[in-house]
């Protein structure tokens, strides 16, 4: 019997759970599914892996996941200032402008040509 399995990590969302369980049904060809959460992998998951080995799952990923934030920055008035811009979209970055991204993980910048 082939089998499929979901693994699902410490720090999975539900929408994401919802996610990786529609892909299984896409992906599924007759094939028995089993579900399995972090830290109870059986010893079958691990031996279909090649065996268990060390894999990234530090806290951050497991953190809560919050809404990035967007600034604007600029030195228009002769001095560096940053202004956030909620509920933003991608339309919100202007090409001439620069923004930084911050994600909680990292922080990103958008400089416009």
């Amino acid at each position: 019997t082939t089998v499929q399995y979901i693994w699902y990590g410490k720090g999975c969302e539900d929408i994401e759970r919802e996610f990786a369980d529609k892909a299984a049904q896409f992906l599924n060809d007759n094939k028995k599914v089993i579900k399995i959460e972090e830290e109870k992998e059986p010893e079958e998951f691990w031996k279909a892996l090649g065996g268990k080995g060390e894999y990234q799952n530090s806290p951050e990923l497991q953190a809560e996941v919050r809404e990035a934030r967007l600034f604007h920055c600029s030195n228009a008035s002769g001095r560096f200032e940053m202004e956030e811009i909620h509920h933003f979209d991608q339309d919100d970055l202007l090409m001439d402008d620069v923004y930084l991204l911050d994600v909680y993980s990292c922080v990103m910048v958008w400089v416009g040509p």
